[in-house]
C-alpha cells in the first residue's frame, strides 16, 4: 500500500510540474522558476533548423525567424524578436492535455539574474538562477490573432474555436488524452492585430520510453554529475526531437536546469559533465529535483511580422537526485 501511495504521489508531482511548464510558456514569469521558451541547436552535426524548447527553468530568450513563410510569404524577412509567437499542444500521461498559444507584441526579456550557456557548443543548454532573484522581467503585452480554429485529436474534424482571454493568451484544457500518435493537429486564425493565417498542421508525436538512466527501487533517477550521462530511449520518430531536461532546486532559492535536444530517431544522446556540474552547485531541496522528457513535433511559419512556432509534445518524467 505504501508503495502505491508513493507512486501516486510521484505521478501527481510530475503532472503538476509538466502542466506548470505548459502554462508558464504563456508568460515568462507565469510560474516562479519554471517554464519559458528558448531556441537551442538540435545537436552537433544536425544541419536542421533551430528547435524551440519548453525549458524547465527561467532562461534567456534567443529567437530566430523561420526561413519559410506560412501566412505571409514575405514574413521570413520581416519577422522580428518582438513579434514571436507559439502554438502548443501538450499532453501529460495521467494528467490530460493543454493547448496554449500566445502572440507577443513586446520583446520577451530574460528573467533578471538568470544566465544561459551552451557548454562545449553541444546540444545542451544550462540555465542558472540565483536565490531570491526578482522574477519581474517587465510588462509582457500579447496581441490578438482573433479566434483560433483548432482541429484534430480531441478537437475533432469539426474543430473547436478557441478565443483569447483578457490577457491575450489562448488556453484550452482537457482532462483526458488530447491526441493520439499520428493525429493531424491543425490551427488557423480569423485574424486580429496578428494577421489571419491559413491552416497550419503537424502530426502528433507519441511518447518515448527512456531506457537509460534507469530509476532506483524507489523510482528516482540517481545521476552522477562528474561524468558524461548516456541517455537512451525507444519510440523516437524520424523528424521529431527528444527534449531531456534535468532540474535542480536548491535550499537557497537558487536553481539550475539543463535542457538537451536530440534527433528523436537517434535513440540516444549524451549530457556532458560541464552541463551536469551546475546541478550540484548548492544544497538540494528535499524532493525538489526532477527529470522531464518529451518527444516534440514542430513546424514554423510566419504571418505578418510574427514568426510562429507550432509544436506538439507528450511528456514523461521522474524525480531525480544529483550526485
Amino acid at each position: 500500500m505504501a508503495g502505491a501511495v508513493m507512486r501516486s504521489a510521484r505521478a501527481i508531482v510530475l503532472v503538476l510540474f509538466a502542466l506548470c511548464i505548459a502554462m508558464a510558456a504563456l508568460l515568462a514569469a507565469g510560474c516562479d522558476s519554471s517554464g519559458t521558451i528558448i531556441v537551442t541547436d538540435a545537436g552537433a552535426g544536425d544541419a536542421g533548423p533551430d528547435v524551440v524548447v519548453n525549458f524547465d527553468g527561467p532562461t534567456l530568450f534567443d529567437v530566430t525567424a523561420p526561413e519559410t513563410g506560412g501566412g505571409d510569404a514575405d514574413a521570413a524577412t520581416t519577422s522580428d524578436a518582438a513579434a514571436f509567437a507559439f502554438i502548443e499542444f501538450s499532453e501529460v500521461p495521467l494528467g490530460g492535455g493543454v493547448f496554449t498559444a500566445a502572440f507577443y507584441a513586446t520583446p520577451r526579456e530574460p528573467v533578471p539574474g538568470c544566465t544561459t550557456q551552451v557548454p562545449d557548443g553541444g546540444a545542451c543548454a544550462v540555465t542558472t538562477c540565483p536565490g531570491h532573484a526578482p522574477t519581474d522581467a517587465g510588462l509582457v503585452i500579447l496581441a490578438s490573432a482573433g479566434a483560433l480554429d483548432v482541429t484534430g485529436g480531441v478537437f475533432g474534424e469539426a474543430g473547436v474555436e478557441v478565443s483569447a482571454d483578457n490577457l491575450g493568451s489562448y488556453l484550452y484544457n482537457t482532462t483526458g488524452s488530447m491526441f493520439a500518435p499520428g493525429d493531424v493537429l491543425s490551427v488557423s486564425s480569423a485574424g486580429g492585430t496578428v494577421p489571419a493565417f491559413p491552416t497550419q498542421a503537424l502530426a502528433a508525436p507519441g511518447a518515448i520510453t527512456v531506457t537509460m538512466p534507469e530509476p532506483d527501487d524507489a523510482g528516482t533517477l540517481v545521476i552522477p554529475t562528474s561524468q558524461s550521462l548516456a541517455v537512451t530511449w525507444t519510440g523516437g520518430v524520424t523528424g521529431d526531437h527528444v527534449i531531456f531536461t534535468l532540474n535542480a532546486f536548491f535550499a537557497s532559492g537558487a536553481s539550475a536546469s539543463t535542457a538537451c535536444s536530440w534527433d528523436a530517431a537517434a535513440g540516444q544522446g549524451t549530457v556532458p559533465p560541464s552541463a551536469l556540474a551546475p546541478l550540484v552547485a548548492g544544497t538540494a531541496q528535499a524532493g525538489g529535483s526532477t527529470a522531464v522528457w518529451y518527444q516534440q513535433a514542430q513546424t514554423a511559419f510566419s504571418t505578418g511580422r510574427w514568426a510562429v512556432t507550432m509544436q506538439a509534445d507528450i511528456h514523461g518524467g521522474s524525480l531525480a537526485t544529483f550526485q
